[in-house]
Parts: structure tokens; C-alpha cells; sequence
């Protein structure tokens, strides 16, 4: 709408020493009346509100649109994009859209009336960033290696650890008795899994037309089914960021096991910023700080009566994953200039004489892991 003006006119009588003076009053008001356009962030949350209610009642479609943006930036033109940054890029676009979609699932399914607690708010305030940055850290590499080189590459990947650790140190300052678990970071995880897509075609086994047996494994009379269909989404729930321990697990070894485990990779990048690819100072001084934390860690939820364990399942679990994760090391230069390449050519020559097998073995050592030792946080399990 136009501005609107409004004016307003009097004449007003005053005796001045027995003379009338006529005095005029003009008196204008102004009246302003515009028709304001939604901000931008009104129009953002509203289509993130349609956005969000679409992927909770299309959950398979929103899956496959991931998939989808994997493969666009792929397709750009070599001139425009490097094609290690646009996989890299695509990599980071699927794994970024996919915890939002795991994200608004959750939430839809939520059912928790109550504000979440301060501490709540810090653990959620710490864990975001750190899923944030595990599904772009390698991209953020590629582009810092095109750019400034292998000093611009790990000048990023040490402030990349140092933040991460910082973050880390914040989630075991909050509960002290605690394991991490997974790095902190936030995972999605389904309640069920989906029906497969070819479970309609399945039928039962009829009984032979003499005999009256069926062969194979017995079927039972069908139910009326109870499956979910493939557009119906399953539940999705976020596991704790840390795992308690028990009463009875030593608080002073299980803090300083968290405390080498947090480090390792801070180590690690320091000291092979500081020296070439060759030596093996950062390998060595990185593993024997990782054997240090997982030794402590291990020590702290041993139980010192057999009938009384401290650790459960996740535990256990998270231990045997940080034991697996040492294999990582076979990745990293110089062990696998000296060890890991020159042990998996012979193998590749050996199996050559294999038809099939050989390129495929052949392949996967040369291709596949030469990729992924080129990278750090392919290797760095941090």
C-alpha cells in the first residue's frame, strides 16, 4: 500500500492588547502503511518445515535423493571441478543431508514433552560440530592440498585434531566414570530393518500332490502380515555419546586410557607436520600413546572380582574397535612404503596366475589403498 498523508487545518482566535489576531494551525499527520514482505528467515524455516514434513512421510524417496546428490557433482566437467574434490564433494553432500534426514526422523518420532536439561544442551552443543566435521574433513583436505600444497594440507589437519580433541575433552569433563563412544559423533540408527524389496515374491512350498510332504524348511500357516511397507520409516534413535562403566572400574585409569585415546591423533599430526614422510617418529610415538590409553582403559573396566563385571557389551565393543583401528596404521607412510605396498605386490604377483582373482587382488592393492593412504583422515581413526 501507498504512504497515506493527512492534514489537518484550524484557525484559532487570539487578543493581543485588545487587538484580534487570527492565528493559523496546520497540523499534518502522516500516516504510513506498507505491505512487508516475509524475511528471509521466515521463508527459510517455512521450507524447511514443507522439507521436513516431506521427508517424514517419504523417508525412501528422501534415501534415494542422497544417492542422487552423490552422483551429481560427479558429472560436473573436469575444467570446472577436480574430480577427486567433486567425489569428495559428493561424499560430504550425502553424509551431511543424510544426518539431517536421520535427524528429522527422529524428531517425528520424539515424544519427550520436556525441555532438554542444560547438560543435555552441551552434549548436543558438542556432538553437532563433531558430526559436522567427520563428513567434511576430507573434502576440507582435497581442497587444502590443491591449494596450498602438502604445508596448507596438514596446517588444516592439525587444527581440524586440536578442535576435535577439544570437543572430546568436554564430553569426558561432563561424566568422568565414561568411555567414549564412536569419537562422539552422532549415528543414526534404525529400529528395524526393511522388508527386502523382493519379499513379495516369495511364496510358501506346496505339498507334493502324492506324497503330502514338502521339501526344504517347514512353513507354518502365513499370518496376516504386520510389515512395514517401504515408504513407512523405521524409528530412528541416536546412541549416547559416552558409555558408563560401573561403580567398580578405576576412575584414574579409565580418565587418563580417554585422555591418550582423545590425544593420539593430535600427536600424531603435530609431529608429522614438523617432519617428512620418512620418519618414524609420528607413527611410533602416536602407537605407543594409543597402546598407553587402550592398556589403561582395558585395566580400568577389568573387573577385580570375577563375579562382579564392570563393563557391558558396549564396552567391550568400543575396545575391540579401537583394537581394529590400529590396522590403520599399515595406511600410513613409512609403513606402508616399507611394509604394507612392497607386502601386497608380491602377493598381487603370486596371485596374477589366478584367472579373476589375480586383477581383482591386484586391483584392490593397487587402486584401493593407494587412494585411501593418500588421504590422513582415511587413516587417522580419529
Amino acid at each position: 500500500m501507498a504512504d497515506e498523508n493527512k492534514t489537518t487545518e484550524g484557525e484559532t482566535d487570539v487578543s493581543v492588547d485588545g487587538d484580534s489576531k487570527t492565528t493559523r494551525t496546520v497540523t499534518r499527520t502522516t500516516t504510513t502503511s506498507r505491505v512487508v514482505s516475509p524475511s528471509t528467515d521466515a521463508k527459510t524455516a517455512s521450507l524447511l518445515a514443507t522439507y521436513e514434513a516431506w521427508v517424514g512421510s517419504h523417508s525412501g524417496l528422501a534415501r534415494n535423493v542422497e544417492t542422487t546428490l552423490y552422483v551429481a557433482p560427479q558429472l560436473v566437467p573436469k575444467r570446472v571441478l577436480e574430480p577427486e574434490v567433486a567425489t569428495q564433494f559428493g561424499y560430504s553432500l550425502v553424509g551431511l543431508l543424510h544426518l539431517y534426514h536421520d535427524y528429522v526422523l527422529w524428531k517425528k518420532d520424539s515424544q519427550d514433552p520436556e525441555p532438554p536439561s542444560n547438560d543435555h544442551k552441551l552434549t548436543r552443543f558438542v556432538r553437532v560440530p563433531l558430526s559436522v566435521i567427520s563428513h567434511v574433513q576430507v573434502l576440507a583436505e582435497a581442497v587444502a592440498r590443491r591449494v596450498g600444497g602438502d604445508v596448507g594440507k596438514w596446517r588444516l589437519i592439525v587444527w581440524v585434531e586440536i578442535v576435535k580433541s577439544v570437543l572430546r575433552l568436554v564430553l569426558l569433563a561432563q561424566r568422568r566414570r565414561v568411555m567414549l563412544a564412536r569419537g562422539g559423533k552422532y549415528k543414526g540408527v534404525e529400529s528395524a530393518p526393511r522388508p527386502s524389496a523382493f519379499a513379495r515374491f516369495k511364496k510358501p512350498k506346496q505339498p507334493g500332490a502324492r506324497t503330502g510332504k514338502t521339501f526344504g524348511k517347514a512353513t507354518v500357516e502365513p499370518e496376516p502380515s504386520t510389515e512395514k511397507s517401504a515408504e513407512e520409516p523405521n524409528k530412528i534413535t541416536f546412541d549416547d555419546a559416552t558409555i558408563e562403566v560401573a561403580e567398580g572400574a578405576r576412575e584414574d585409569l579409565l580418565v587418563a586410557g580417554e585422555v591418550c585415546h582423545i590425544l593420539r591423533p593430535v600427536v600424531y599430526a603435530l609431529l608429522r607436520r614438523r617432519r617428512p614422510e620418512t620418519s618414524w617418529t609420528p607413527v611410533v610415538l602416536s602407537l605407543l600413546v594409543e597402546l598407553s590409553g587402550l592398556a589403561l582403559s582395558a585395566a580400568a573396566v577389568k573387573p577385580v572380582e570375577p563375579l562382579k563385571p564392570v563393563s557391558g557389551d558396549k564396552t567391550k565393543d568400543e575396545i575391540a574397535a579401537r583394537k581394529m583401528a590400529l590396522l590403520l596404521y599399515l595406511l600410513r607412510d613409512p609403513v606402508f612404503a616399507t611394509v604394507t605396498k612392497p607386502l601386497t605386490g608380491k602377493a598381487a604377483d603370486i596371485l596374477d596366475y589366478v584367472p579373476g582373482v589375480g586383477k581383482l587382488f591386484r586391483f584392490g592393492t593397487t587402486a584401493v589403498l593407494d587412494y585411501y593412504h593418500q588421504f590422513h583422515f582415511y587413516t587417522s581413526a580419529s
